[in-house]
C-alpha cells in the first residue's frame, strides 16, 4: 500500500514536470533535456550505489531510501 500510494503521488508530480519546466524557461527545450538527463544521470549513478553498497539488513531501509532519492528527482 505504501509502495502504490508512494509512486501514484510521484507520477502525479511527474505529469506537471515537462509543463512547469517549460513554462519557467520560455519554452527552452534545452533546459528541458538537460534537467532530464541530469535526472537519468541520477538515477542511473543512485543505481550503481546501491548495487554495489549491496542489499540492506532491513528491506525497509533500502525502500525508503529509494523513496527519498526518487522524490529528489
Amino acid at each position: 500500500m505504501t509502495t502504490a500510494l508512494f509512486w501514484f503521488a510521484h507520477d502525479l508530480g511527474g505529469a506537471f514536470y515537462d509543463p512547469m519546466i517549460l513554462a519557467r524557461t520560455d519554452s527552452s527545450a534545452q533546459v528541458l533535456g538537460s534537467v532530464a538527463a541530469s535526472a537519468g544521470v541520477g538515477g542511473v549513478t543512485g543505481a550503481f550505489i546501491i548495487s554495489v553498497w549491496g542489499d540492506p539488513q532491513r528491506r525497509i531501509d533500502g525502500m525508503l531510501l529509494g523513496f527519498i532519492g526518487a522524490g529528489l528527482e
